[in-house]
């Protein structure tokens, strides 16, 4: 069990939309993996959970992608995101958070 971050709350996820409230979404990222919370869900269900994903350009190998926040280094230079992937039945088969 993961004791460190923050207990995932799919509100207080949604309404992180930029870095002026940065951190929410990193804070939640670990339990919400190691929880496995996404295991089973479709991709409406996941969209109802997290909200709309994002489509960078940079991310083509996984389905749907949200930005977490600032890497959590001393000197952070990219940015930390949970990328998801569907099989071929619709429902999630991996996810991870990742970094750019």
């Amino acid at each position: 069990m993961v004791t460190s971050g923050r207990p995932f709350d799919s509100v207080q996820w949604k309404q992180q939309t930029d870095e002026s409230k940065a951190n929410v979404r990193l804070d939640m990222a670990d339990q919400l993996v190691a929880q496995r919370l996404l295991d089973g869900r479709t991709r409406m269900q996941v969209i109802d959970v997290l909200g709309e994903p994002l489509t960078p350009d940079f991310f083509n190998e996984w389905e749907m992608v949200y930005w977490l926040g600032p890497e959590r280094k001393v000197f952070s230079l990219d940015s930390e995101w949970l990328a998801i992937n569907l099989d071929t039945s619709g429902i999630v088969s991996e996810y991870r958070v990742i970094h750019d």
